[in-house]
């Protein structure tokens, strides 16, 4: 089996308004929030960069109580955490799968 040396991010998938129930810790009073996440695909290629596999990684950007207009989508990717958390999946995936950071 080849080792694997690369790990590309090759798609961004970002999710916004992803409308979830959720419950107190009583398991009543149910309320809704809309979830924001990003999801990565990455190509794992070997030291000849010859590809291996396709793997997923995905980070919650934030949650909000309502849905996010257009302009508040766009803002998320000023936020310097929210840079931070998108970084650190990069450089967390490329350390998991193919042992390197670059």
């Amino acid at each position: 089996m080849a080792t694997p040396s690369y790990c590309w991010d090759i798609r961004w998938n970002i999710y916004f308004n992803q409308k979830k129930t959720i419950f107190d810790e009583n398991g009543e009073n149910p309320y809704v929030k809309y979830f924001h996440s990003l999801c990565v695909t990455f190509e794992i290629q070997d030291e000849n960069k010859i590809f291996i596999n396709f793997v997923n990684e995905s980070v919650d950007i934030s949650n909000t109580d309502v849905m996010l207009s257009f302009d508040q989508k766009l803002e998320i990717f000023n936020s310097e955490f929210i840079r931070l958390k998108i970084d650190e999946l990069i450089k967390n995936a490329k350390l998991k799968y193919a042992n390197y950071i670059q």
